[in-house]
């Protein structure tokens, strides 16, 4: 794809602003050397380069990313094999060190190698999507992406290794993210998929990274959340069966029903009239 780049119009916002944001798929060999009078964060959702700064060199692929920070000398170069495909955002404001502090990255250590984040990549596609659409509620609807892939990468770097801020920890903090998005939003209509999208990594990955440490699925731990509250607003006899499955996250009272005899070996029904016997 050629490059493709947006701009927003001029803001008032002195405290971080976005100034555009782009997409290429490299050629081989590309490059740019230089330096910026804003910050430029770069997230690579494919292929393979190498940037030098501040005396260092970091060979980064798909998941990476570099940022580059106002006066910062900088070379950048794609793989001539497989070069990157890449995404950014150029934005400035006294908040921009800060946020980026908060996410791990200063200038002496403004590359990082974290797992593939789909919801990240999205936020950098969308914040483009609505600087093209113009107008000020798109340029705020593209600010707000720009928040968001901060407080995003945030999230992600927490599961890193102070120590080594390259490699993972056996995934703890992901899976406590994970168990703590179900407990918070269980009575919504979720599912393993938007909890996979919240926490930024491929539902496959973080299935196994949470059934490795807790021994049971992202599905089945959700669906207990489930049973354990429906039994408690069944027993008392006072909601009916489709208002406790649409307060436990069931659009469909008949799912809910089937689910529920499948785990209690009861319906909602039954085991509601076996509670009021037993009051």
């Amino acid at each position: 794809m050629a490059q493709k780049e947006s701009y927003a119009p001029p803001s008032s916002d002195s405290w971080l602003s976005l100034r555009y944001a782009g997409e290429e798929d490299c050629l081989p060999g590309h490059r740019y050397g230089g330096v910026r009078d804003h910050v430029l964060f770069h997230y690579i959702v494919g292929g393979e380069g190498r940037v030098w700064t501040r005396g260092a060199s970091h060979r980064l692929g798909k998941g990476s990313g570099f940022v580059f920070f106002p006066g910062q000398e900088h070379e950048y170069r794609a793989s001539r094999d497989d070069p990157w495909h890449y995404l950014w955002m150029g934005f400035s404001g006294s908040g921009a060190a800060p946020a980026l502090a908060a996410c791990g990255i200063a200038p002496e250590s403004s590359a990082f190698s974290l797992p593939e984040s789909f919801a990240l990549a999205s936020l950098f596609r969308r914040a483009r999507a609505h600087l093209e659409e113009g107008g000020a509620l798109s340029s705020l609807a593209a600010d707000a992406c720009l928040r968001l892939s901060l407080a995003q990468l945030a999230d992600m770097r927490r599961g890193v290794s102070p120590g080594n801020p390259g490699v993972l920890r056996p995934g703890t903090d992901y899976v406590d993210a994970a168990r703590r998005f179900m407990e918070e939003h269980f009575t919504r209509p979720i599912d393993t998929a938007d909890v996979a999208r919240h926490i930024g990594l491929d539902r496959s990955y973080l299935s196994e990274l949470f059934s490795r440490a807790t021994g049971t699925s992202l599905k089945r731990y959700l669906t207990g959340l489930r049973m354990e509250r429906s039994r408690s607003l069944l027993a008392p006899g006072r909601l009916s069966v489709a208002q406790v499955a649409a307060s436990v996250g069931y659009r469909d009272p008949s799912v809910f029903s089937r689910r529920f005899k499948l785990e209690t070996g009861h319906s909602p029904a039954d085991f509601q009239r076996s509670a009021g016997l037993n009051t």
